[in-house]
C-alpha cells in the first residue's frame, strides 16, 4: 500500500512540474518538490518494511538511505543530493521552496524510476 501512495505522488509531481514548465509558471514548483520528496520517502520506507527494517518516523532521505541493508546502486543522485531531497518536504510546508539547479529534478526522477521498479520486483517476488 506503501509503494502505491509513493507512485501517485511520484505522478503528482510529474504532472505539476511539467505544468510549471510548460507555462513558465513556477507558483507549484514547491509543491511538485514535496511531493517528490513524499514518493522517495515512501519508496524506501516500503524497501525497509520488506527487509524487515525499522526505522523512525522521520522525513530524512539520509536517515532512510542508512537504514537500508544494502547500498542501492540504482540510485546514485538520490544519495549524493538525500539532504537537499529530506529539504523539499520541510521546506514546502512553510515557505516557498526554489530549486538551484532545475536538472537535478530530471536525475532524481530517473533515480526515482529505478527505486520503484527495484521495491517492486521485491515486492512481487517476494524476495
Amino acid at each position: 500500500m506503501l509503494l502505491i501512495k509513493s507512485y501517485k505522488d511520484y505522478k503528482a509531481s510529474v504532472k505539476l512540474f511539467l505544468d510549471c514548465k510548460d507555462t513558465d509558471d513556477a507558483d507549484d514548483m514547491d509543491i511538485a518538490l514535496y511531493h517528490m520528496q513524499q514518493a522517495i520517502e515512501k519508496c524506501l520506507k516500503s524497501y525497509l518494511l520488506h527487509c524487515n527494517v525499522d526505522y523512525k518516523r522521520k522525513h530524512d532521505i539520509e536517515y532512510l538511505l542508512m537504514r537500508c541493508p544494502e547500498h542501492l546502486d540504482c540510485i546514485p543522485s538520490i544519495y549524493r543530493n538525500a539532504s537537499e531531497i529530506s529539504l523539499w518536504e520541510a521546506s514546502t510546508r512553510y515557505c516557498f521552496y526554489e530549486m538551484e539547479d532545475i536538472n537535478l529534478y530530471y536525475e532524481i526522477v530517473i533515480d526515482y524510476c529505478n527505486l520503484y521498479n527495484y521495491v517492486a520486483a521485491l515486492l512481487d517476488n517476494g524476495n
